[in-house]
């Protein structure tokens, strides 16, 4: 909140400027100099202590009465029994994960959207996620995107260790979500997720134990292995790299016109 309001240099070249760019900006738009005409830096730095610098005189004037005004705001909601606290630790999405609810892997991307509600001046802090894999992960990529950026914000790792099941995660580093900011533009979504990987070597065999029917193909040495939809399917070499297999053949013709290998 300390860039919800700003202060303004004196006009009078000969009186000390404040430096802190911070103290300069106002994200309202509203100016502690005009709230009384004696709140003036002449004024103020004609009062300063010993040995205090303008700037680091309002930075703990302002940290002061930002630490006062919340404490008040919150002893009100006590007293009155608020049904809504001021500052709140919450969960994003209040679900219920279930270990047997697994997808096959297609690269996609996978996570949640967000909308941060209008409000200068503050920012919600994500320092926690829940994943769920079938297998632990070992520094997995998680992107958060915004809507107005063709790349990601930021990008942070996590690690789990557990398998089949839900795990709560404490971030390498916080995700910071403010309404204003210079890396991306007011208002819009965010996205938090991770790339999956493409099929993988678990997943393959999962499909293969509940369809035996099919496991001979599915571990020939030359067949691949390629998602249709919801299933997975064994094609052929000869099939699959159809385009490549027909011209090398050609080539490999001698000059009597025989393929060599006949």
């Amino acid at each position: 909140m300390v860039s919800l309001l700003g202060w303004r240099n004196d006009a009078n070249p000969d009186v000390p400027q404040i430096t802190n760019s911070a103290l300069l900006q106002s994200d309202s738009g509203l100016i502690y100099n005009d709230f009384h005409p004696l709140l003036s830096i002449e004024n103020i730095v004609n009062t300063l202590p010993e040995n205090k610098t303008i700037d680091d005189y309002l930075a703990e004037k302002v940290a002061s009465g930002i630490s006062k005004g919340l404490t008040k705001v919150m002893i009100e909601k006590k007293l009155n029994e608020s049904t809504k606290t001021l500052l709140n630790s919450s969960k994003l999405f209040d679900g219920i994960g279930r270990f047997q609810d697994t997808i096959i892997s297609d690269g996609s991307f996978v996570g949640i959207e967000v909308e941060i509600f209008p409000s200068y001046g503050t920012k919600v802090i994500i320092d926690k996620i829940g994943l769920q894999f079938t297998q632990p992960q070992t520094n997995l990529p998680i992107y958060i995107y915004h809507t107005s950026q063709i790349d990601a914000i930021k990008v942070v790792s996590a690690t789990t260790t557990k398998q089949n099941s839900l795990e709560w995660l404490t971030l390498s580093e916080t995700i910071d979500f403010a309404y204003l900011s210079d890396q991306y533009d007011s208002g819009g979504m965010f996205y938090i997720g991770y790339y999956q990987d493409g099929i993988t070597k678990d997943q393959i065999l999962k499909w293969i134990k509940d369809h035996p029917d099919i496991e001979k193909s599915f571990t020939s040495n030359f067949t691949i292995i390629k998602k249709d939809g919801d299933t997975l399917k064994a094609i052929p070499y000869s099939v699959a790299y159809k385009d490549l297999l027909e011209p090398a053949a050609k080539l490999l013709k001698d000059p009597s016109g025989k393929v060599i290998g006949n």
